[in-house]
């Protein structure tokens, strides 16, 4: 089985539980430095799903961040393909950024945790 592919955009970034998550459903996971200068992007081909973890650029800065780019694109040819892809934080942004959406400033800063609760339709998805 191909690996999910988690990418991180900060260098600071642990990605919390999510390599033991995945790897307690024997799922093998492959973590990608988005920022390294020698990285190495995959095709969609050599992976099952994609993560794309947060940073503290914005989805527009490309210029400063160039990768940002490749990694939309990624996405887009992820989602094209059917594969699951998580977005969190900044990736959320670039997810919808790939898919053609509007990403703006909120007019008010977010900042805590929410409970997530399934809907209906979440229950039966496998």
């Amino acid at each position: 089985m191909n690996p999910v592919l988690c990418v991180r955009n900060d260098p600071d970034d642990t990605l919390g539980i999510t390599s033991l998550a995945f790897e307690s459903l024997r799922l093998p996971v492959e973590c990608l430095d988005a920022f390294s200068p020698d990285v190495r992007w995959p095709g969609v081909e050599e992976i099952s799903a994609l993560v794309i973890f947060g940073g503290e650029m914005n989805a527009d800065e490309t210029e400063r961040h160039p990768y940002l780019l490749t990694q939309r694109a990624l996405m887009r040819r992820a989602v094209d393909a059917e594969l699951p892809v998580l977005g969190i934080c900044l990736g959320a942004q670039m997810l919808a950024r790939a898919l053609d959406a509007r990403v703006y400033r909120a007019p008010v800063r977010e900042l805590g945790f929410k409970t997530v609760r399934l809907t209906a339709a979440g229950q039966g998805d496998t």
